[in-house]
């Protein structure tokens, strides 16, 4: 499904730009007849054509608001289902508990991540096939939407490769983050569909929040972008990408998940 979407991006953006000459758009001639650079070229390049950089076509929007989904259904619910069908009582006489929690979080961490990433490498290939690379250009940060500022800004205009890899480690955490976060939910919750749609449902809620927030008091607070399917983006879509706000939700969601998983989960009945 996510692969499906970030295909559906790099197709977007290959058939838009098909028709451009990227000689023709490198240099252009001016008044005198001499053959100057363009500014443009920069924005006609691979930095604003991969699925982090998508800011037009439909495909982006759907992926990044289905990560939560996404990265749940690989694995997340297998928990819910051994616990249901009695298999955990097989395991317990066979091993200790901490050591199956361990594997599984393991398990379920991975798979989430798996399925981010591979949509990422895909839609990089795909791309980059048929759009070339151009260093971006600073004074045209208002067409990259990649704001003086914002979480590693001067990357993208220094090391714009450095720059994609970091927002795709970063979507490829959040993967397996969203994964462990079905899997502690299973802990709570019996019901298998509220286990797979909890996290993407608390997220719609976090966005909506944070739109309510920011408006209402956007002259009195710098609005930072909290709703991760939205910082998860290499461009500011919404608010500006803070990294220390971003560190502390990551490691907020990562002592929930692990915290509910070794402790709850070392305790929950199984018998």
């Amino acid at each position: 499904m996510m692969t499906l979407f970030a295909a559906l991006s790099a197709l977007y953006y290959i058939e838009s730009w098909s028709g451009y000459n990227p000689e023709e758009l490198n240099h252009y001639v001016d008044a005198e007849g001499n053959s100057k650079y363009s500014p443009d070229f920069a924005i006609m390049s691979l930095f604003s054509a991969w699925l982090g950089g998508d800011m037009l076509s439909l495909a982006y929007t759907v992926f990044f608001t289905l990560i939560p989904i996404g990265a749940a259904i690989p694995f997340a619910w297998s928990y819910h289902v051994e616990r249901k069908c009695g298999y955990l009582k097989n395991v317990a006489t066979r091993t200790e508990r901490k050591k199956y929690l361990f594997a599984k979080t393991c398990a379920v961490f991975l798979s989430g991540a798996a399925v981010i990433l591979i949509p990422y490498i895909i839609n990089i290939l795909m791309v980059s096939a048929y759009i070339p690379y151009h260093m971006p250009w600073a004074g045209y940060n208002f067409f990259n939407i990649v704001y003086f500022g914002t979480m590693w800004a001067d990357l993208f205009f220094t090391h714009p490769f450095l720059h994609m890899f970091l927002f795709v480690m970063l979507n490829t955490l959040y993967g397996g983050i969203y994964a462990l976060l079905s899997y502690a939910i299973s802990f709570y919750i019996k019901n298998l569909f509220a286990t797979l749609f909890m996290p993407f449902v608390v997220t719609l809620a976090v966005g909506y929040a944070e739109n309510a927030l920011f408006n209402r008091f956007r002259s009195t607070v710098t609005p930072y972008e909290i709703d991760p399917t939205k910082f998860l983006h290499s461009r500011s879509i919404q608010f500006f990408q803070n990294s220390k706000v971003i560190l502390f939700i990551t490691v907020a969601l990562v002592a929930f998940s692990l915290g509910t998983v070794f402790i709850k989960g070392r305790k929950n009945e199984i018998y």
